[in-house]
């Protein structure tokens, strides 16, 4: 049960970085999407800020990423913090491949439109 909230709320953490950086560029948020290939918040930038997208779609990893260090830091204290250690590892992975529908694919296409 344990192992399934962590992963729930690294999840939300994940697209919640990926919210709060759209917010700052004023984006719309149209939704959440479950689909066969992950968890999405659904987004939409107008014209005049698409720009940021490679900045929208890195905070994503980045908060991935200090999920890592901290379940890293806590894992002498439960193993249970080393397996989302590993597991959040192999997801920051999986997510900076630039291939569509992950992160890496939307960073490198946005760095393009810069």
């Amino acid at each position: 049960m344990s192992l399934i909230l962590l992963i729930v709320a690294s999840i939300a953490v994940h697209e919640g970085a990926h919210l709060l950086a759209a917010k700052k560029y004023n984006w719309e948020i149209t939704g959440f999407k479950i689909k066969y290939s992950g968890f999405f918040v659904a987004l939409k930038a107008n014209n005049n800020n698409i720009s940021h997208l490679w900045k929208v779609a890195l905070a994503g990893p980045i908060a991935t990423l200090l999920l890592c260090i901290l379940f890293f830091l806590l894992a002498q204290h439960s193993e249970l913090f080393l397996i989302m250690f590993f597991l959040n590892s192999f997801v920051l992975g999986i997510n900076l491949i630039p291939i569509k529908p992950a992160d890496g694919w939307s960073i490198i296409r946005g760095l393009k439109l810069k």
